[in-house]
């Protein structure tokens, strides 16, 4: 398993890459980026068709999985009305 250092994870292909921090949204079928974070494993849950369920949004923090010191939150959601949701939640996690 990967424990984090100055190197990426391995399970993530090298053309995956960003110089910047990044929103990802939706899932694995919307989304070729999040698709290749949630196979790497590196998120607790994954998000698909079924999972967080219709109008349901999951929002997960990923440290650095594309590139060393860029991070990505990640709002997963099944459905558009679950985009909303996430999307729409996002300000109130910020302290």
């Amino acid at each position: 398993s990967y424990v984090g250092n100055y190197q990426l994870p391995p399970q993530l292909p090298e053309a995956c890459a960003t110089d910047s921090h990044l929103i990802l949204l939706g899932d694995s079928r919307t989304s070729f980026a999040v698709a290749a974070l949630q196979a790497s494993d590196l998120l607790l849950q994954t998000v698909d068709g079924k999972y967080p369920g219709p109008g349901k949004a999951l929002i997960q923090f990923a440290w650095s999985p594309f590139a060393v010191k860029r991070n990505v939150v990640f709002v997963g959601a099944g459905d558009a009305k679950g985009l909303v949701a996430g999307v729409h939640g996002l300000p109130g996690l910020v302290p």
